[in-house]
């Protein structure tokens, strides 16, 4: 065992376990899968995505080869399937339909967090004084992590924050959490029997 003596202690990743007045209740694990496509076309260096149930994206890889294109989405609940292979196929038709494929050089998979309410757990821990928390991104973890940072910043440095209320770890959204969490609670007991 190790003491830590610190000013401020930030517990930050796809879900921070604080030992308080938990997030874990209120969020729920997602599968996300992705493909790296090597095309003929050209596309311009920018993030594209639809809005299918589930949602399908599009990205240049890198810049120095403009035609490596991750194309992702096809999330399901983490539990649910045993067939990956029909996320890959499926990310490969959507690209086939889109783009001349030379090779799939890549898949991969990973797992994300979805709040009940879609928005992510970032700020001071309920009843702490000098405890912050940040996770929960709902798989967009380089906008909604940069922005839950700077939030944890001007907390600690006592600026004023317009999403301190919107993004707080304490706050409940009864309309939008409960129909959420019971259809998050039942696929999960579902899949437990």
């Amino acid at each position: 065992n190790a003491d830590i003596d610190a000013g401020n202690l930030l517990l930050c990743g796809h879900t921070a376990l604080t030992g308080r007045l938990s997030i874990q209740t209120r969020i729920y694990p997602m599968l996300s899968f992705a493909i790296a496509v090597e095309v003929q076309d050209y596309i311009q260096y920018a993030l594209f995505w639809d809005t299918d149930v589930p949602y399908h994206y599009t990205r240049i890889a890198s810049s120095d080869n403009p035609f490596l294109l991750i194309i992702g989405g096809a999330d399901c609940h983490a539990g649910t399937t045993e067939d990956t292979n029909f996320y890959y196929e499926s990310l490969y038709k959507y690209a086939a339909d889109r783009y001349q494929i030379k090779s799939v050089p890549y898949y991969w998979c990973n797992e994300f967090f979805e709040p009940v309410d879609a928005l992510p757990y970032a700020g001071l821990v309920p009843f702490s004084k000098n405890v912050f928390v940040a996770g929960a991104y709902s798989g967009d973890g380089l906008t909604l992590g940069t922005m839950s940072a700077n939030l944890l910043c001007d907390l600690i440095l006592k600026i004023q924050n317009p999403l301190e209320d919107i993004i707080s770890p304490s706050r409940f959204k009864p309309v939008v959490s409960i129909p959420n969490l019971t259809k998050m609670v039942g696929n999960a007991t579902k899949h437990l029997v």
